[in-house]
């Protein structure tokens, strides 16, 4: 039993006349064949690994604006909310003050 032809399927025989890094039935040579395979996992594996990078900077970017906004949007709601306190504390020390005075 002789190796297989990844190319052509063909499978090598003793009587076969070709070199031994050479397939009989196509005439590929087996090394490149092999390179070419390595080549093709490491192209796909580098697609996949691309597709996952994009992923992750797409999840980065909406990650960050979600930073600017809340950044952004924070002294608008702090305002919002401390107003009404700082507008009762004014309040309370306007009577305070003006309480404890007696015309």
């Amino acid at each position: 039993m002789g190796k297989k032809c990844d190319n052509c399927g063909y499978e090598r025989r003793l009587e076969d006349t070709a070199p031994y890094y050479e397939c009989p039935g196509c005439g590929v040579l087996y090394s490149k064949m092999e390179e070419n395979k390595k080549w093709e996992v490491a192209k796909q594996k580098g697609l996949e690994d691309e597709q996952e990078d994009k992923k992750e900077i797409k999840h980065q970017k909406i990650y960050t604006l979600k930073n600017i906004l809340s950044k952004l949007l924070y002294p608008f709601i702090m305002v919002v909310v401390k107003f009404p306190r700082l507008v009762t504390l004014l309040l309370l020390a306007y009577l305070f003050w003006f309480g404890l005075k007696k015309h």
